[in-house]
């Protein structure tokens, strides 16, 4: 018997609407067309909402370690209602002690977050096939011409107080940079 995650079957989700999927549907967010668009938007909210303070690490191709900056991000959700607006700022500390801010904006498109600041634009989503319901992914685009993009993937520990992202910063299919983020949700 599959296990259906927690998320899901409170969204509607039936075990016996899973389906395996190719490679072209899980690059998109289709698979989660069948839920109820509220109850996930409900979940997603409940695992994104909220301060969280961490450490942004970069590292090369190489796989050295480049900088190591505090960070914090707040997520919230002003509009609690159908249009379900979102706002993000991220606040890192750079290595001279200033803070650079980038705030997002956002609204929910069916069951995908897309959003924009001044430099990207991107969208959020659960990894339908994670049984734990905690994997989320994001995918960005610098929309200055550069052709820099991000793949993200978001892992959400078990009582939901700790993030674990690992992001991609890819230019023409090839690698510059990879970001480890270990963040705790602010008390």
């Amino acid at each position: 018997m599959m296990r259906i995650p927690a998320i899901f079957a409170a969204a509607g989700l039936a075990a016996s609407t899973l389906t395996a999927c190719t490679v072209d549907q899980a690059r998109s967010p289709e698979p989660l067309a069948q839920i109820d668009p509220t109850a996930l938007r409900s979940t997603m909210v409940e695992q994104m909402e909220g301060e969280w303070v961490g450490t942004f690490r970069r590292f090369g191709p190489d796989g050295l370690l480049q900088s190591e900056l505090p960070s914090r991000i707040i997520v919230r959700f002003p509009a609690n209602d159908a249009r379900g607006e979102y706002h993000q700022t991220n606040i890192l500390t750079l290595e001279t002690g200033e803070e650079q801010r980038v705030d997002s904006f956002g609204r929910w498109d069916d069951n995908v977050l897309r959003f924009t600041n001044e430099r990207l634009e991107g969208s959020y989503f659960l990894l339908p096939e994670d049984p734990t319901g905690r994997t989320s992914v994001l995918l960005m685009r610098f929309t200055d011409g550069s052709g820099l993009e991000i793949s993200e993937i978001i892992t959400l520990s078990a009582d939901g107080q700790q993030r674990h992202r690992v992001a991609q910063f890819f230019r023409n299919g090839d690698l510059l940079r990879r970001t480890l983020v270990d963040e705790a949700r602010a008390r």
